[in-house]
């Protein structure tokens, strides 16, 4: 069973307009929607608060600048390295599921049998 495309459901023509909801929210600077660029600096913060005031942060600096020195001075190197990286492959896992397109999401009803 084949997906809807965008292409069969616009017939191929573009698509020009865009609701008002979605021109509210798109505010552009220097061609970045600004809601983007806002998410981003404010994650940006976030991080470099984390890695310079935190103790996660310095274990995260320790681990990557020496693992052997890290663990001999009583870091758990294998908790440092899982959090590390299952956040960041959680967070875009989400981001995946949760903002997939209409278009591409399958329809859970079962077709009908043939009579």
């Amino acid at each position: 069973m084949h997906a809807v495309c965008p292409t069969t459901v616009t017939a191929g023509q573009p698509i020009y307009t865009l609701p008002a909801g979605f021109l509210a929210i798109s505010g552009r600077v220097r061609g970045i929607p600004l809601v983007a660029l806002l998410i981003m600096i404010a994650l940006f913060v976030l991080a470099y608060y984390v890695l310079h005031f935190t103790r996660i942060g310095r274990y995260v600096y320790a681990v990557g600048g020496n693992e052997s020195c890290a663990r001999l001075s009583g870091i758990n190197v294998k908790a440092i390295k899982l959090i590390v990286y299952v956040l960041p492959a959680s967070a875009a896992a989400s981001r995946r599921c949760c903002w997939r397109p209409a278009w591409t999401r399958r329809s859970r009803r079962t077709p009908r049998a043939m009579k």
